[in-house]
C-alpha cells in the first residue's frame, strides 16, 4: 500500500472513529454519491445521493444486505468482489425500489475500524452517459457549485501543472487573486525541498500506478511566507485514457503543524532552560561522533556542574535555584560556536559538545565558562547569589572512542574538579 493511501486510509479511520459511517460518506457526498457497508455486506451509512437513487429511506436502507439492493445476475460476482476484498473500479447494476435499474460506476475503499473492516463505495450514476468519463461527476453545474463553495482549497490543474481553474478558499489562503493564480502554476507555488516527491506522485497518477494521492507540503503565500497544506490529487482522464486535468483539494494544516512543532520541542528540550535535553544530547552527540570518525577529526566533551547548587535551593528556594539555571544556561549557548551542542545532562548538570576542539583548546573553553560562571550575579528577590561551577573535559580519540565512554570520562574528570576543591576545571586521564 503507498504511503498517501495508508495516509487516506487513516482518515477514515478517524473519520468513522468520531462520526461513524455516514460521517464517512458525508466527506464524498460534495463530489460523489458514497455507501458504507461492513465485512457482512450490511449497509451502515449512505450519502443523500445514494438514498435518492436507491429510493429507500434511511430507517429502511440501514441494516439491509447490500446483495438485495444489487441486481439479481450481478449478485454472485459481487459476493466475490466482496470476499477476495477487491478495490478496483467496476461497473453495478442497481435495483432500487421501483425496481428501475441503475447502472453506477463504484470506486470502493476498504478501510479499518476499532471493530473490524469496511467497505466504502464511492459511485456515480451513469444509467444515462453515453461517455463514462461525462459521469465522473453528475454534472458541471453541481460541481460548480460546490467548487466555490468548498470549505478547503480546490483547483483543477492541467497535466503540465498549470492552474485550470481555483476557488476563492485557495486565492484566501495563497494571497493571490483568481487572475494572478491561474497565471501560475503548482510547480513554483511549491516549496522546492517538497517539489521532487510532489512530482513523482504526479507521474504515478499519470502512469496509472495510483488512483489519488495525498500529501503533507509547503506552499509560498503571496507575501513570501512559507504555509502547510495538505494535498489530496486525483486525476481525471478522457474515455479513450488520456489525462484530461487534475483535481487537487488543499487544506490548510498550519496550526496543526505548529503545535506539532512545539511538541516536537517538547519531548527533545529542557523545559526550563531551553536547551536539549538529555535524549536529545546522545543523539546529537552521537552525530558528532561518527563524524570525527569519518574524518578523521577531535572531538571535545565537558561536563559542568554547579557547586553546592542544593545550597542555593536550600537558601534562597526553587525558583531561585531555577533562574541560576536559566542564566547559567544563557552564558553557555552565547560562548558556543553555532557548530557546538549544549544541553541539560540532568538536575544542575549541563553537557557540551565541541567538534574539532582538541584537548588545549577545549581546556582554554572550559576555564572561560568557569569565569563567567564565577562572576554571574544573579538576582532574585533584591538578593545576589553567587556561584561555581566544576568542568571535567574529555577529547576523542584520546579518552573514548564511544558516547557513552566519552561522557562518563568527562563526568570522572567534573568529580576530580570536585575532589581538588571545587571552581576549577580538571581533564580526563
Amino acid at each position: 500500500m503507498s504511503s498517501a493511501s495508508s495516509k487516506f486510509d487513516k482518515f477514515l479511520e478517524n473519520i468513522f472513529e468520531d462520526e461513524g459511517a455516514q460521517g464517512v460518506v458525508e466527506c464524498f457526498d460534495f463530489l460523489l454519491g458514497a455507501f458504507v457497508i461492513t465485512e457482512q455486506s450490511v449497509v451502515v451509512g449512505a450519502s443523500q445521493d445514494f438514498i435518492d437513487m436507491i429510493e429507500y429511506s434511511h430507517q429502511e436502507l440501514y441494516g439491509m444486505s447490500v446483495m438485495e439492493l444489487i441486481a439479481e445476475d450481478e449478485r454472485e460476482e459481487m459476493a466475490g468482489i466482496f470476499t477476495n476484498n477487491d478495490t478496483q473500479r467496476y461497473e453495478l447494476k442497481l435495483e432500487p425500489k421501483s425496481k428501475i435499474i441503475k447502472n453506477v460506476l463504484v470506486a470502493p475503499r476498504i478501510f479499518k475500524a476499532s471493530d473490524g473492516k469496511y467497505r466504502l463505495a464511492e459511485f456515480i450514476d451513469i444509467s444515462m452517459s453515453k461517455q463514462k468519463e461525462e459521469a465522473l461527476f453528475e454534472s458541471e453545474k453541481k460541481f460548480q457549485s460546490v467548487f466555490e463553495r468548498a470549505a478547503v482549497g480546490m483547483a483543477r490543474v492541467s497535466p503540465q501543472g498549470l492552474f485550470v481553474e481555483v476557488n476563492q478558499k485557495l486565492c484566501d489562503m495563497l494571497g493571490y487573486s483568481k487572475e494572478i493564480l491561474m497565471k501560475k502554476n503548482f510547480q513554483e507555488l511549491t516549496h522546492p525541498d517538497d517539489l521532487k516527491k510532489d512530482l513523482e506522485f504526479v507521474n504515478k497518477l499519470l502512469r496509472d500506478e495510483l488512483t489519488t494521492y495525498s500529501m503533507e507540503k509547503r506552499y509560498f503565500h503571496e507575501n513570501g511566507t512559507i504555509i502547510w497544506i495538505n494535498s489530496t490529487v486525483s486525476l481525471v482522464s478522457s474515455a479513450t485514457g488520456e489525462p484530461k486535468y487534475f483535481i487537487a483539494v488543499i487544506e490548510d494544516i498550519g496550526k496543526r503543524k505548529e503545535i506539532e512543532r512545539r511538541l516536537e520541542i517538547q519531548a527533545t528540550h529542557d523545559p526550563l532552560t531551553g536547551l536539549c535535553n538529555r535524549q536529545l544530547l546522545d543523539i546529537e552527540m552521537g552525530k558528532e561522533l561518527a563524524r570525527a570518525v569519518r574524518y578523521d577529526r577531535l572531538l571535545s566533551v565537558l561536563m559542568i556542574d554547579i557547586d553546592h547548587f542544593k545550597v542555593v535551593n536550600d537558601t534562597y528556594g526553587h525558583q531561585a535555584g531555577d533562574q541560576v539555571l536559566e542564566e547559567l544556561a544563557k552564558i553557555m549557548e552565547l560562548s558556543s560556536r553555532d557548530t557546538d551542542i549544549v544541553g541539560r545532562y540532568g538536575g544542575e548538570e549541563f553537557l557540551l559538545v565541541l567538534p574539532e576542539l582538541d584537548n588545549k583548546q577545549a581546556l582554554i573553553f572550559a576555564e572561560r565558562i568557569r569565569k563567567m560562571a564565577k562572576s554571574l550575579d544573579v538576582v532574585f528577590n533584591s538578593q545576589h547569589i553567587h556561584i561555581s561551577v566544576s568542568v571535567g573535559v574529555a577529547t576523542y580519540p584520546e579518552h573514548g572512542t564511544e558516547v557513552e565512554k566519552l561522557i562518563t570520562a568527562s563526568d570522572n574528570a567534573m568529580y576530580k574538579a570536585k575532589a581538588n576543591g571545587r571552581d576549577q576545571v580538571a581533564c580526563a586521564g
